[in-house]
């Protein structure tokens, strides 16, 4: 991450569909532009500072159990805490201790152990969806592809293969908006869009596309998994509905399977995945059990079973785009 102008410049970027203004530049995002050279940062929902660990020390992070997102999740009187137990810190600040009033920010740090591109994915994708949830949008965790126009979904928990198939379809040109967390929204009854998130796609050490990966532009190597730059970076202002979501299972037999769910089942695929960490324990329940229902209600949901084997992907990927343009 670059060191903070002396001109305390400020840097607009647009992720999860959202304007963010920084006060320094963060590399792989899209290209970084001072803010008045787009008019100023108005309607910037967040600002990121950086902040020394000492300041964020003080608030206290009490939760040691890291969440889905991958950081402890705390709340205290001056904010929401976030801790990635690797010495990156996070404070969003209160509504009432904002001085703009227009603006919150949203403090960081990086610890010593934590990579510059590590960190900056998780701004990316653990503390601003964070910040984004306790504020009420709708995150989730999710890969999404764009097929025909059409935002394709795929949720799972981690090492459900959601960044596998994410690699697998950006391999064979399509674009990946996402293999890890998405934001959704709605401006009217049954639809929704989603955006382009992070610029790069993370696959585990060992993956069977690592050595395709490795090959790609950007690759980079870390302690349990490699990424690489992907087709993320696009247009970041545009938004795609959503077709459908699908929730990965594993099966035995060798052909993937389709089916339609509704009901409890859809419903809980919603909810797990949910990003609710951040939302306040008082209304979490209540708040993830509506989102859930009116995606659920809303957006066609499937069920995908497949034996994730190399010899097997490219029949998955064949038989996904297949069944996606079935539903048209």
């Amino acid at each position: 991450m670059a060191p903070m102008s002396p001109t305390s410049k400020e840097y607009l970027y647009r992720i999860h569909g959202m304007l963010l203004c920084a006060k320094f530049e963060i590399e792989p995002w899209s290209t970084a532009r001072e803010a008045e050279e787009q008019g100023g940062s108005d309607g910037a929902g967040l600002e990121l500072v950086r902040a020394p660990r000492t300041m964020l020390s003080t608030l206290g992070v009490r939760s040691t159990v890291l969440r889905r997102s991958g950081v402890a999740v705390d709340r205290g009187p001056r904010g929401l805490l976030l801790d990635s137990g690797r010495g990156d810190l996070a404070w969003l600040e209160t509504t009432s201790s904002n001085e703009s009033g227009q603006r919150r920010r949203l403090h960081l740090f990086r610890g010593r152990r934590s990579p510059r591109d590590q960190f900056e994915r998780l701004i990316a994708n653990s503390f601003v969806p964070n910040a984004l949830a306790e504020s009420g949008h709708v995150m989730l965790h999710a890969a999404a592809i764009v097929v025909n126009g059409q935002a394709v979904l795929f949720c799972g928990p981690s090492g459900a293969g959601k960044s596998t198939l994410a690699a697998g379809f950006a391999r064979r040109g399509l674009r990946v908006l996402s293999d890890d967390v998405l934001r959704v929204a709605s401006d009217q009854p049954g639809v929704w869009n989603t955006y382009p998130s992070y610029p790069s796609i993370h696959l585990r050490q060992g993956s069977f596309l690592q050595g395709w990966a490795s090959e790609h532009a950007g690759a980079v190597r870390g302690r349990s998994k490699s990424w690489f730059g992907s087709d993320v970076r696009g247009d970041q202002s545009l938004s795609y509905p959503v077709a459908c979501m699908y929730v990965l299972g594993r099966q035995r037999a060798a052909q993937p399977s389709f089916s339609r769910i509704g009901g409890v089942a859809s419903l809980d695929g919603w909810i797990r995945a949910l990003f609710m960490d951040a939302v306040a324990p008082d209304s979490r329940a209540v708040d993830a059990l509506s989102r859930a229902s009116r995606l659920s209600r809303e957006i066609p949901t499937f069920q995908l079973r497949y034996r994730r084997t190399a010899s097997r992907f490219e029949e998955l990927l064949d038989a996904a785009i297949k069944h996606v343009l079935s539903l048209r």
